[in-house]
């Protein structure tokens, strides 16, 4: 095997192997709660959805403007899995029985 032919595999061994872990790592807003009908602001969240077949971990990972959170060191969303980010996470689990939310970092 030539030095040049060589190269090129391992390059493109190289990004196709970037180009998986990538894709691997995806998680999108899946849902968006936005000024509930009962304008109850404890009702307000996102839905983050992990769209692949692997834990993600969102430790420090954040969204700003608007929705302000630094998700903790641990934070996980399981393969397939969902997570929600609730303005008032305990009015949430009041209102709804759910538990688990995240909610937004204090201010500094």
């Amino acid at each position: 095997m030539n030095f040049r032919f060589s190269f090129f595999v391992s390059v493109a061994a190289v990004v196709l192997l970037a180009r998986a872990a990538a894709v691997d790592s995806v998680v999108v807003f899946n849902e968006i709660r936005y000024h509930p009908a009962d304008s109850d602001p404890a009702g307000e969240w996102i839905e983050l959805h992990n769209q692949m077949a692997i834990d993600v971990d969102l430790s420090a990972w954040h969204i700003e403007d608007g929705v302000n959170i630094t998700f903790p060191e641990g934070t996980v969303i399981p393969g397939g899995g969902y997570l929600l980010v609730a303005a008032n996470p305990a009015g949430l689990q009041a209102a709804s029985g759910r538990s688990g939310e995240q909610g937004p970092s204090p201010a500094v």
